[in-house]
């Protein structure tokens, strides 16, 4: 891990985020061969804290965990592949609070209003005009690791929708800040939209 990241991680050490996010981000890095020490080393925690369901830990735990997947795996779509099989118990009682919405505002409209529950840094808004609906989301641990947890929970987030609503092509395109991690093929099918990188905002837009 870089200097620069180590320095970008102490303004996250105060502020925190959901454990079943830490935990899932956790899970995966040890299943795709990631040590335990090595996370442990990095991130001052020890295994069980990462696991610990009642925990509520820093914010740069998540991004940092996301470098040492980077390091290890350059060049492959980690946050897709990770958002595919991973339980929609990422999001904790969130996904429970959406999974009785009715439609797709009301769904996104749960994370407008818990999205401190998710991380405490964490921006969540829901823009809409005459003809869409955009969802923006944004936290400063971006900074981190190149945006990689965002992609994560985003791409989640499309697939509890999918869940919920029972339907699969629901957005117009998505809006990412970062260079894509793969193909930007790979990302247009998972979303089943057109996904733009390198924009301005990061963001889900819905008709």
């Amino acid at each position: 891990m870089s200097v620069i990241s180590r320095q970008l991680s102490i303004g996250f050490s105060h502020s925190k985020t959901l454990a079943s996010i830490v935990a899932s981000t956790y899970a995966y890095a040890i299943g795709r061969g990631i040590s335990v020490s090595s996370v442990c080393a990095l991130t001052g925690l020890s295994r069980f804290d990462l696991l610990d369901p009642e925990a509520r830990l820093p914010e740069d735990i998540v991004p940092l965990i996301w470098t040492l997947l980077c390091e290890a795996y350059p060049g492959e779509c980690l946050t897709l592949h990770m958002a595919s099989g991973t339980s929609l118990s990422y999001f904790g009682a969130l996904a429970q609070c959406a999974q009785h919405a009715d439609t797709l505002r009301s769904a996104l409209q749960t994370f407008v209003r818990y999205r401190a529950i998710l991380a405490d840094q964490l921006h969540v808004d829901l823009v809409e005009s005459d003809t869409e609906g955009v969802l923006l989301w944004h936290h400063p641990m971006d900074e981190i690791d190149g945006g990689c947890s965002t992609e994560v929970t985003l791409a989640m987030l499309k697939r509890l929708v999918q869940s919920i609503l029972g339907v699969d092509y629901f957005l117009v395109r998505v809006e990412f800040g970062q260079s894509p991690h793969q193909l930007s093929k790979s990302y247009d099918t998972y979303f089943g939209a057109l996904v733009h990188f390198q924009q301005p905002c990061k963001a889900l837009i819905f008709r």
